[in-house]
């Protein structure tokens, strides 16, 4: 378990009746959470690899730091060293840019983030009302 679900176990536990299904809800969605943020850290973002210097008869846009083609929507990250397809920002929670690979994970984490901090913070000022 987290230590956030274990603290919302002993919170809750305190005014509802059913405190292990509150905190295993708790743990699942922190759990989910948890899993989105791995996937997002190790998933490919988009990193755009040089192509062989063989085809060079065509005129194409590099870039000048890694030579790799330039797409519409790439840009360099300076923190990675590599130009990223559909580059959003470089995270600095998972020590990667978030690209073209991993942004649906990155959006699943944030939502489920907020769902989590949302739900702890309610159940958590429910036991307090009463006080």
């Amino acid at each position: 378990m987290t230590i956030a679900s274990i603290l919302n176990l002993i919170f809750i536990s305190v005014k509802y009746s059913y405190p292990f299904l509150m905190s295993g809800l708790s743990f699942t969605i922190n759990s989910i959470e948890l899993t989105l943020y791995f996937f997002t850290a190790i998933s490919n973002p988009g990193i755009l690899m040089p192509k062989s210097q063989d085809i060079d008869n065509e005129i194409s846009l590099r870039c000048p730091k890694c030579q790799a083609i330039k797409l519409k929507g790439s840009f360099h990250c300076e923190d990675c060293d590599v130009c990223i397809r559909d580059w959003d920002h470089h995270c600095v929670w998972t020590g990667k840019c978030i690209g073209r690979g991993n942004i649906t994970f990155f959006w699943g984490f944030l939502a489920w983030s907020v769902l989590f901090l949302s739900y702890n913070l309610a159940t958590t000022l429910g036991v307090y009302k009463e006080l």
